[in-house]
């Protein structure tokens, strides 16, 4: 028989707030706190330089009044001018059904760094989060639960921290970048030529076509690293972020079934592209994410070897964002067991930007 989650946690202490001989004043965070967070994540972001950039949505989660203090608790510190300088904050994910889980995330300013803040607030988040967990979760869930933190492969120094702290990297995710130039997008539709093969907006698909999309998600996510269950509320994400004017599949015309298909999911990730001296965004790159799927091969006729049909898909993605004013597209290889998405990557002109790494603690 399964543990309990009190079993498992222990005797918890008190989330120890970070001391203040780090030269930093501590509180929990406000709303008029989000202006602050915001710029704090954008300048460190654009010194660091990660592979993704965090998008404005995730902000915006982090940063929004905690309307659900029972799933979020969020900490800043100030400096004794009272300018920001460290955030953290834990957030847990009731959607997942199979298992609890607590999301860290945390920043501290470069000028700041060097000096134990980040593992003083990775001890807070870590009590913070079992605290959470046991109060939403209750001391009777017997369940798997785990901490988890999402990394920068190139942030050598909090990848030894979360190592330190017992956290032990679970999945890589490879991030590739296209910078949208409009010469290099001119022929690269005609790079890849089918047959039989008509490329379709998702705003005209059908019904049927889109069952047989979610079929192929959930296959290929619940087969590489989550269950049936999970894959299929990642699905109602993606549909709930999806946008269409940007989103597109190949349909067989002989077959009429779905080859491939590539998914934009995020329309907010903006990275400011230069800030001034007080940290005040003056100029906002617009960017989207693309999240993509299918070309199974057992689904594709003859289209599947070279996965010349999901570079079709792929290059008129592409074309669609640029004309709509993006100038950076981001994708990230969830599916590194398969081998491919990576080749499908670079035949369409996209760079590897770098990776970013999942580390966990199994409670």
């Amino acid at each position: 028989m399964s543990r309990s989650l009190r079993e498992r946690l222990g005797c918890l202490p008190s989330a120890p707030v970070p001391p203040a001989h780090l030269g930093l004043y501590w509180r929990p965070s406000r709303e008029t706190d989000s202006w602050r967070i915001r710029e704090l994540i954008h300048l460190t972001e654009q010194n660091s330089n990660p592979a993704r950039p965090t998008s404005e949505g995730e902000i915006s989660r982090l940063t929004r009044a905690l309307t659900h203090p029972e799933l979020q608790d969020c900490l800043i510190g100030l400096d004794s001018r009272g300018n920001l300088a460290a955030f953290g904050s834990v957030t847990l994910q009731p959607d997942e059904k199979s298992y609890a889980r607590a999301d860290l995330f945390a920043v501290t300013a470069e000028h700041w760094r060097g000096r134990g803040i980040g593992k003083a607030l990775l001890a807070w988040q870590d009590v913070r989060a079992r605290e959470l967990m046991l109060g939403y979760y209750g001391s009777d869930y017997d369940r798997p639960a785990q901490i988890r933190n999402v990394v920068d492969e190139r942030a050598g120094d909090r990848r030894m921290l979360y190592a330190a702290a017992g956290f032990s990297a679970q999945r890589t995710i490879k991030v590739f970048s296209h910078h949208l130039a409009p010469d290099v997008l001119a022929d690269l539709s005609g790079q890849f030529p089918t047959k039989d093969v008509r490329i379709v907006s998702a705003r005209r698909l059908s019904p049927d076509q889109w069952e047989e999309i979610k079929a192929l998600h959930v296959t290929n996510s619940a087969r590489l690293y989550a269950d049936k269950g999970d894959a299929s509320r990642w699905w109602g994400r993606v549909l709930g972020n999806l946008a269409p004017d940007l989103s597109f599949a190949a349909v067989s015309m002989n077959s009429g079934r779905v080859l491939a298909y590539c998914l934009v999911v995020y329309r907010d990730i903006c990275q400011s592209s230069c800030l001034d001296s007080e940290g005040t965004s003056e100029q906002i790159i617009p960017t989207v994410a693309v999240d993509i799927f299918g070309d199974d091969r057992q689904n594709a006729d003859s289209h599947g070897t070279d996965f010349s049909v999901l570079k079709q898909v792929l290059s008129q993605v592409l074309t669609a964002c640029q004309r709509l004013g993006y100038k950076q597209v981001f994708a990230e290889d969830n599916y590194p067991t398969l081998g491919d998405l990576s080749r499908v990557c670079a035949a369409c002109g996209f760079q590897l930007a770098g990776a970013r790494m999942i580390y966990t603690v199994e409670l």
